[in-house]
């Protein structure tokens, strides 16, 4: 059926089959209308820039069509090619073309997304140094008729290496470039710098006159040319063989393929050529330039400055002998010799002259030999010159000083004497004296004359008269005299102060040379003296401790009462000047404690017990017992013991031997103060006789009787006193 009412409704073959009815039909019109439908457009679609757009697809989301039916018509999209978002549009999918259904449209997006681009830097290639080349890149991917001109921003190369950069690879970063319908890709390139040229030859060298010899060759170093004579310059060309190499003639530096002018002299004329390579590799070319040598020996004239005086005879270059006078005031000439030849040498006694001599004179005869040699070395000519200088008469000091100290008046070489004044801590002065004329010779005292003094001259109080004698070269003699008095000494100080009984006690305060007053710690009651030491700070004063003289430096020895002790030290400057200083020393009282707290024994038994009062005890012990340990304990620890005379530490014990019978030990305290209690140990050990006189005796001692009636015996044997039970035992009586 087609869409709209014309469509009768018939009653058809209906019937009442029952028969019951009377079927009245009334028709009517059906009306078809059109299916609605919604039409969306897939989301998701796209393409990549510069690619045809694809078909684009939809889905019927809500109904759905009937009868076979495909709807006709396409979507379309908004216009652009670019990348960017584009909607979809219903196109031609409408209802006009679709009669039978009434579509709703949803759009959805397309998507143009960017095309990928590769940026490839090219590789380039340079010499060490050389400048950086052209950076160049390719690019691949364009589309759509797209070229370099579509960049937005440029592609930018760039590379760290310099002209400058040591040979290796280089990474060359392309960067920069945009367009918005391009993903970019940079593909690096590589700038490798070869090593530097190790190339350090020449490929040619000429010069402007004369013939190299032998004819050039880069492998070949040494090279000559002969010039004639009279010829002052030559051009020497050398030629590198690389663009990159350096060259130095005569040490200059001289483009390649550039003259260097080289001044000419007669004789061998060396001119170093030097090549350094790129890599700094050097390589020399020795060229000698040679021209004929002078010959002439001559001198032109003999000229003297500085105190010269007339030359006798005049100057003649045919005359060789000479003599001139100066007077001893003229301490050197100079002499300048002329040669004819700017070629030849001079020598003055053996040394070249080069521009400037002004040789010493001696007083007397000075002998000058000036020798003139040729440039061919092949002739000499020897001119002798004798100076005569007088001997001198000057027999003044320079200066004389004495060191720290002031001279009375002020050292004037024509004055001779001087007085001087130093403290007494000054025990010496050095004297400095130098002469004014370099003959002369200066002297102390006794000592040897030399040319200068710098002595340590020691000094007593009082007076002290320094002589100082100069002998002028003429053999004249003057003397200076310094009289230094130096002050007697007003040092009463102690340099240090030492109190020692056994051991040093420490003061207190530490010593210092200007604390008088000191104290040490207590000592104990045992020590009943102490050695006091005292240094004088100055030699010459003295001491007295207690009123007793003792030697600087040295100990006296002072008995100590208990308690305090009050121990005067006395200085006596040189000048009368006295100091004292007191040591305060306490010896501590003693104890009398002589009591033993305690006696000890290895073997047998103290009879009666140990009492600190008792002082005789007795002790039995079996035959077989040979030595017993005895330790005794003082209650004082400062008491000592001893044990039959020999000392023990309280404490300790001590090994007594034991013979048989009676044994004394006498066990001796001394308290601190002296006082001396014995205790006195009676040992007794058994005796046992073999002597056969003494029979061995048995008999019944005794029948006893028990509590309960019942009888026992008791026999005994043994040797004298000392019996042994036998046998014990019931018996019948």
């Amino acid at each position: 059926l087609s869409l709209g009412t014309n469509h009768p409704i018939n009653a058809g073959s209906g019937v009442d089959v029952s028969g019951s009815y009377d079927i009245t039909f009334i028709s009517n019109n059906l009306t078809i209308s059109t299916r609605p439908i919604t039409i969306t457009a897939n989301s998701g679609q796209s393409k990549v820039y510069g690619q045809s757009d694809p078909t684009l697809q939809y889905s019927v989301t809500t109904s759905n069509t009937v009868n076979g039916d495909v709807l006709n018509g396409a979507l379309s999209r908004a216009t652009g090619d670019v990348v960017g978002i584009y909607s979809v549009n219903q196109g031609t999918l409408t209802n006009a073309n679709n009669a039978n259904y009434n579509i709703t449209f949803n759009t959805a997006d397309f998507n143009i997304t960017q095309a990928a681009l590769t940026v490839t830097a090219d590789n380039k290639v340079k010499d060490f140094s050389a400048p950086i080349p052209t950076l160049t890149y390719q690019v691949s991917g364009f589309t759509n008729g797209d070229n370099q001109a579509s960049f937005t921003s440029p592609v930018v190369l760039s590379t760290s290496a310099t002209a400058a950069s040591a040979p290796g690879d280089y990474s060359i970063v392309p960067s920069n470039a945009a367009n918005a319908n391009y993903t970019i890709t940079y593909v690096n390139g590589t700038l490798t710098i070869n090593a530097p040229s190790p190339d350090n030859t020449l490929s040619n060298l000429i010069t402007n006159i004369g013939t190299l010899n032998p004819v050039f060759n880069p492998n070949t170093e040494d090279y000559e040319v002969s010039v004639m004579r009279g010829t002052t310059q030559v051009d020497v060309t050398p030629t590198a063989n690389n663009a990159y190499a350096v060259i130095e003639v005569n040490y200059i530096p001289v483009t390649s393929g550039s003259s260097s002018t080289q001044s000419i002299q007669p004789g061998d004329n060396p001119v170093p050529i030097v090549v350094t390579a790129q890599n700094g590799t050097t390589k020399q070319y020795n060229l000698n330039i040679k021209a004929p040598l002078e010959t002439n020996a001559k001198l032109q004239n003999l000229v003297f400055f500085d105190g010269g005086t007339t030359l006798n005879p005049a100057f003649d270059k045919d005359v060789h002998t000479y003599t001139m006078d100066v007077p001893n005031a003229t301490r050197s000439v100079r002499i300048v010799p002329y040669a004819e030849s700017s070629y030849a040498t001079v020598t003055i006694n053996g040394t070249l002259y080069n521009g400037y001599s002004a040789p010493g004179l001696q007083a007397g005869a000075n002998v000058f030999d000036i020798v003139v040699t040729s440039q061919d070395r092949n002739s000499t000519e020897t001119y002798t010159l004798t100076i005569n200088r007088a001997l001198s008469s000057n027999n003044n000091l320079f200066a004389l000083s004495l060191d720290g100290v002031t001279l009375t008046p002020s050292f004037n070489a024509g004055t001779t004497s001087y007085t001087a004044n130093v403290p007494n801590s000054k025990s010496s002065v050095g004297v400095t004296a130098s002469v004014a004329d370099t003959t002369a010779r200066v002297k102390v005292g006794d000592d040897a004359y030399t040319n200068y003094i710098n002595k340590t001259v020691n000094l007593s109080t009082g007076s002290n008269a320094i002589a100082i004698d100069v002998k002028a070269q003429n053999g004249d003699v003057k003397t200076y005299v310094v009289a230094v008095v130096r002050a007697l000494s007003a040092d009463a100080t102690l340099s240090n102060l030492v109190a020692s009984a056994g051991t040093n006690l420490a003061l207190s305060p530490s010593f210092d040379p200007a604390t008088i007053t000191y104290s040490t710690q207590a000592v104990p009651y045992a020590t009943s003296s102490v050695n006091i030491t005292p240094t004088t700070n100055s030699a010459y004063a003295t001491v007295m401790v207690n009123g007793s003289i003792v030697t600087s430096g040295n100990s006296i020895n002072l008995g100590l009462n208990v308690g305090s002790n009050a121990i005067s030290v006395v200085t006596t400057a040189q000048n009368g000047s006295t100091k004292e200083y007191t040591i305060n020393i306490t010896r501590n009282t003693g104890s009398a404690n002589n009591l033993l707290a305690n006696i000890a024994l290895s073997e047998g038994k103290l009879s009666p017990y140990f009492s600190t009062i008792t002082e005789a005890y007795t002790v039995s012990v079996d035959n077989s017992v040979t030595f017993t340990q005895i330790t005794p304990t003082a209650v004082d620890s400062k008491a000592t013991i001893g044990i039959n005379g020999s000392a023990v530490a309280s404490g300790v014990s001590k090994s007594v031997a034991l013979a048989e019978g009676l044994n004394t030990v006498i066990i001796s305290v001394t308290s601190e103060t002296g006082l001396v209690k014995n205790y006195t140990l009676s040992i007794t050990r058994r005796v046992i006789s073999n002597d056969p006189s003494l029979s061995l005796s048995y008999k019944p001692a005794s029948v006893m009787r028990s509590a309960k009636g019942r009888y026992f015996f008791m026999s005994f044997i043994g040797y004298n006193a000392f019996p042994k039970i036998k046998h014990w035992g019931p018996c019948i009586c």
